[in-house]
């Protein structure tokens, strides 16, 4: 029994980390990928080269190709409602739609740069970062497009407001830009890295994340007075960061590369996608469900917010209860009947994998210590020759 007990646990781990959790999706083109962005849970975007634009209208399932009347490489788009939504690219590209994404017009930018990224603070106040230092805002939803004055000449790859006033914008050589009035200054902010930085993003008004070349990801938890390196574990460029709340985050990048955290950036771990390709943008509707684009007409989603599950679909599966969940010092799990009939082990898991805690099944109700734990998302497994049942808790 001791030998079946080692194998089924055995076949347990070899699951959770060969079974993908990002799922690839049939996006219709082979065209690069550069933005992805979600209006609601079934409605999204994803815009590329040669002016390519997909829309999709039941997540994901299926994606449609508009019609966007430019060759044009586009490389950001933002939706400020249901209807209405903007995209940008080379030659200094705006086109706005009004009917969810099924025409696109040109709208006048005054400028002939290469436009990356926008970003809408409300339905009229919205703003785009480019290269050569080029920032441009509108106060009356695009009709007019006012350039800003940045103060750099570095390029800029990703803008993100907090507040109506506060914005952030980061580009070449380290390049962090924080404005607290709404765009009319930018003051430069000391990042303590010459890398380039391509992802910005702020789950909360003081807490923030910027990721770049060299595997470079830096927190600030004072609204990017200090900005400091976080251990990320890769050496790839990673090109977006985006957290679907404030301790749950993602940067993707080259190689196919998709890092999570579940503590706020204390850890990230790799989560396989099984391609080479570079990922450039990601985008959650929820903690659970995901999009990442890129090379390639690559897009992937998840709908458990990418982590190992590692059920063998072939085996019994009985059901298991946590409490409380979140939790903080303990956790107590019940089963449905009594120990005896299972002679089994519960073991804690993190998200890469690594089994952190293991024990006998004790009775009924076995509690279990999690006060030594960090901050984030673990999987139970309770395994014996014969079943096996996974639930998530939180620990906080």
């Amino acid at each position: 029994m001791k030998k079946t007990l080692l194998l089924s646990i055995v076949l347990v781990l070899t699951g959770l980390n060969s079974f993908a959790q990002w799922e690839p999706q049939t996006s219709g083109t082979f065209e690069d990928l550069q933005n992805v962005y979600f209006i609601n849970a079934s409605t999204g975007f994803a815009v590329g080269n040669w002016g390519s634009i997909l829309k999709t209208e039941n997540g994901g399932i299926d994606w449609t190709i508009k019609p966007s009347g430019t060759d044009y490489p586009l490389y950001g788009v933002y939706f400020t409602d249901i209807t209405t939504g903007y995209t940008v690219g080379e030659d200094g590209t705006i086109l706005k739609t009004t009917d969810g994404g099924e025409t696109w017009l040109p709208q006048y930018s005054g400028t002939s740069v290469i436009l990356v990224n926008i970003y809408f603070f409300d339905a009229n106040t919205g703003y785009i970062a480019g290269l050569n230092g080029t920032i441009l805002k509108t106060t009356d939803g695009g009709a007019h497009w006012n350039p800003l004055t940045s103060g750099t000449t570095s390029n800029l790859y990703r803008i993100y407001f907090i507040d109506i006033n506060t914005g952030y914008t980061v580009g070449n050589a380290g390049t962090i830009l924080k404005t607290i009035n709404g765009g009319t200054t930018w003051t430069p902010q000391t990042s303590g890295t010459s890398v380039i930085l391509h992802g910005i993003f702020f789950p909360s008004a003081d807490t923030g994340y910027a990721s770049g070349g060299s595997g470079t990801i830096l927190k600030t938890i004072n609204g990017g007075a200090v900005w400091t390196p976080q251990q990320s574990g890769t050496t790839k460029f990673l090109y977006a960061i985006y957290f679907p709340d404030t301790a749950t985050g993602y940067a993707v990048g080259d190689n196919g590369t998709i890092l999570a955290t579940t503590n706020g950036g204390i850890k990230w771990d790799i989560q396989p996608t099984g391609t080479a390709n570079w990922l450039v943008s990601v985008h959650f509707t929820d903690l659970d469900t995901g999009y990442v684009v890129g090379q390639s007409g690559t897009i992937f989603k998840t709908t458990n917010g990418g982590f190992p599950v590692g059920i063998n679909e072939n085996q019994q599966t009985f059901n298991l209860k946590i409490c409380p969940n979140p939790a903080t010092e303990k956790i107590v799990i019940e089963l449905p009947k009594p120990a005896s009939s299972f002679n089994g082990t519960i073991s804690i898991y993190g998200i890469a994998g690594e089994e952190l805690i293991s024990q006998q099944v004790q009775n009924t109700r076995t509690e279990i210590n999690v006060g030594l734990l960090p901050k984030g998302i673990y999987f139970v497994r309770l395994v014996n020759e014969e079943k096996i049942q996974t639930a998530k808790f939180i620990r906080e």
